[in-house]
């Protein structure tokens, strides 16, 4: 049995998409660990996977995918239940592809492509990242407790601007921000951060890339989704990944399962801790200790689905179609 699986890689920047791919070959081109699927026949040039399994393997960071790079690649498995083959192709972009996309409403022609023919995306979200979504709620609260703030003014006491009719909201700018000179005042007089489209709140930034690439002219389709979330030693409150996920990207979540696919959500620590950029660096952080750990893959650790604690292709299994 033969099953070609064509899988694409989706994350904002520093959602661990790189080191799940140096963690994965590694694992597979040199064992130690229970895996669902094993490494299959290869042929051709393997040497970025190799290069960056290496830096894995020593303890360092893995270098993220360059902006003007994308890195395309044919991993040839074999399920180890039935013995059918699968051929994943892991298209790793850029980070910072997604985010221009988000700021300027265009899509580059490697998304584009990659978008063609998927039969399973794996979005990236990071349990490393800081919280960066707060509600209306949660901004309500806030003004609540100040004393100088009056959050019951009727809407029908507020004189209409000139030339608006009534029912219509229309942005108030601040005239700093109208002249592009000097920062954005708020109503206290204290200062705000300039609107930056690179700050908006990753929950957002997901939610609008994929939307837009289900639309037209892409029309992208994913029969399965596989939500991996990285640096999950960071977690220290959830011990289940799908309800992480619920409260810390709710709106990413509420899409999700509105889009009437399969879902799945796993928790993955590839390289099971912090690590340096190289041997250069002065602090080991968690060097050290990883590379105490005799078997390296055993460094990784995965939660979800019945997954053993180290195998990162067992949603990739899913993905394919292999399990139910």
């Amino acid at each position: 049995m033969i099953v070609n699986s064509r899988n694409m890689v989706l994350g904002l920047q520093s959602s661990g998409k790189t080191t799940f791919a140096a963690a994965l070959w590694y694992i597979l081109a040199n064992g130690g660990v229970t895996t669902v699927l094993a490494q299959g026949k290869h042929t051709g040039d393997y040497s970025y996977l190799d290069k960056i399994a290496e830096r894995w393997e020593k303890g360092y960071k893995v270098p993220r995918t360059e902006h003007y790079e994308q890195q395309s690649v044919s991993i040839n498995l074999v399920d180890r239940a039935s013995g059918g083959n699968v051929s994943l192709r892991f298209t790793d972009l850029p980070g910072e592809g997604f985010e221009r996309a988000f700021a300027s409403r265009r899509l580059a022609e490697p998304i584009v492509q990659a978008l063609e023919e998927i039969d399973g995306l794996m979005v990236f979200v990071s349990a490393a990242d800081g919280i960066d979504n707060d509600s209306i709620i949660d901004v309500v609260k806030g003004l609540n407790e100040e004393d100088n703030e009056d959050l019951d003014v009727d809407d029908d006491d507020v004189e209409p601007q000139e030339g608006v009719a009534d029912g219509t909201f229309q942005a108030s700018v601040a005239p700093e921000a109208e002249r592009g000179s000097g920062d954005v005042k708020a109503a206290g007089g204290e200062k705000e951060i300039p609107f930056t489209p690179g700050l908006t709140p990753r929950d957002v930034q997901l939610v609008d890339i994929l939307s837009s690439v289900q639309d037209r002219p892409v029309d992208g389709v994913f029969p399965r989704i596989a939500v991996i979330v990285s640096a999950w030693d960071k977690v220290v409150r959830h011990r289940d990944p799908a309800k992480w996920l619920a409260a810390r990207f709710p709106l990413l979540n509420q899409y999700l399962k509105n889009m009437n696919v399969p879902i799945r959500v796993y928790g993955v620590s590839a390289q099971g801790g912090d690590v340096p950029d190289g041997p250069k660096a002065k602090d080991a952080l968690d060097r050290d200790k990883l590379l105490s750990i005799s078997n390296a893959g055993e460094r990784i650790k995965v939660v979800g689905h019945g997954a053993d604690e180290h195998d990162l292709t067992h949603p990739i299994r899913w993905l394919s179609g292999l399990e139910s």
